[in-house]
């Protein structure tokens, strides 16, 4: 019998390494879950509306809108536009966010790895496809377009943060976990329009070494150009989903308060400090420039502080951005219908 080659052998362990981030550990919330087809693009896309804006038809006790959660998914088959829209339901509940999680062209296993043509085809056809599915969205319900994050798990990190470059109008946050990062994706003339927004990157410890070393690369790239920037090592984590991380840092960012203490007493987290092609992690409140945290960001059940990277200028609490969506965006909540599989024209509020 013919032995395994090393380069096999290696294959097989990633596989295996990784079968615990395919699994989707947390529960569905209390809300509803739909599966719809934006109408141009023809792309499909889940949409989470959380049990409050059910239970109250896309009201709110404030008179406001309901902020977004943009999540792009990692490599199919290993992760999935719904395997997206699951992990993140209780955390949607938690904190009063729709959640939007676009099937994507770009994250499969003929990709090019890593990512650093923007122009390839399915890059720009997941370009269109978003922006139309958020269009949509803001057009259909209550959500608001001034409040919305660009978050991802695995390999989806390279749109997450290329969605954000390109349109940075369009997004008032940016939170990703265990995610890969490409600097070629990047305008680096773009910077300017977004350089004040809250940049969140969680990774861990015993994760996919291209995550964990382009996650360094992404803390790096900020905060060279001036971010404020909240670099998470995450002790012993692998390659698994940790929705709540990145919630919690967007709800701070907007200054939502979750209805329930947020599930990461359990995760150890330590600030990270760029060093080289290496990282090294600091005690909490210490760091080479000194940077204070995000206000009003804590992360329960840990006492470390966050480390914020980025000159002292770029330290103050960024406003969302106001978008105008390419249709006018309804200012009194939705009529309930249920447009589930179904893509009609005129096209009609989405609800449960």
């Amino acid at each position: 019998m013919k032995k395994p080659t090393t380069a096999a052998l290696l294959i097989i362990a990633v596989c295996l390494f990784s079968l615990a981030g395919c699994i989707v550990p947390q529960k569905p919330g209390r809300g509803a879950c739909l599966y719809q087809v934006e109408p141009v693009t023809g792309r499909g896309y889940y949409l989470y509306l959380p049990d409050d804006y059910v239970k109250h038809h896309g009201q709110r006790a404030d008179g406001g809108r309901w902020p977004v959660m943009v999540t792009f998914h990692g490599m199919d088959p290993w992760d999935t536009a719904g395997r997206q829209i699951k992990e993140c339901q209780q955390e949607a509940d938690r904190y009063g966010f729709l959640v939007i999680a676009p099937k994507l062209d770009t994250s499969n296993s003929l990709m090019q790895y890593p990512l650093k043509d923007p122009n390839l085809s399915y890059v720009k056809r997941d370009e269109r496809a978003v922006i139309a599915i958020m269009d949509e969205v803001f057009r259909r319900t209550n959500a608001d377009p001034t409040r919305v994050l660009s978050t991802s798990w695995s390999c989806g990190g390279y749109l997450a943060h290329f969605m954000v470059n390109r349109y940075p109008e369009r997004f008032c946050c940016l939170a990703v976990r265990q995610s890969n990062f490409s600097e070629h994706l990047l305008d680096p003339a773009q910077v300017p329009k977004y350089r004040r927004m809250k940049i969140g990157i969680f990774f861990g410890e015993n994760d996919l070494p291209a995550c964990r070393n382009e996650s360094l690369r992404a803390v790096e790239w900020y905060r060279q150009h001036g971010f404020y920037v909240e670099a998470k090592l995450v002790e012993g984590l692998a390659h698994e989903r940790t929705p709540q991380t990145a919630a919690a840092f967007f709800a701070a960012s907007i200054g939502v308060k979750p209805k329930s203490p947020p599930p990461l007493g359990d995760l150890v987290m330590k600030d990270v400090v760029p060093d080289g092609d290496r990282f090294r992690t600091v005690n909490p409140g210490q760091s080479s420039n000194g940077a204070g945290s995000l206000p009003g960001y804590s992360m329960s059940g840990s006492s470390d502080r966050n480390i914020v990277f980025g000159p002292e200028q770029d330290r103050q609490p960024s406003r969302p951005v106001s978008v105008v969506p390419a249709q006018p965006v309804r200012r009194n909540p939705p009529t309930l219908h249920d447009t589930t599989g179904s893509t009609p024209t005129p096209r009609r509020p989405i609800v449960p």
